[in-house]
């Protein structure tokens, strides 16, 4: 699923948030990720999330 098409539903459906680590579409992505995934716990799709982030360059949370 394109990230347009997921800001586009946020924008229909007037969901207002604040730009966090944890925004609609990182929440999105590990949520599916975890569904998706073997492994489904909460602690692989949070690591899979931190990963990511560390690959961007962003400063990763504590686990």
């Amino acid at each position: 699923m394109p990230e347009s098409a997921i800001k586009l539903a946020i924008a229909e459906l007037k969901i207002k948030y604040k730009k966090r680590l944890f925004d609609p579409l990182i929440t999105l992505w590990a949520f599916l990720s975890q569904v998706l995934d073997t492994d489904k716990t909460c602690h692989n799709a949070v690591s899979k999330i931190i990963a990511h982030l560390a690959e961007a360059g962003v400063e990763v949370p504590s686990t």
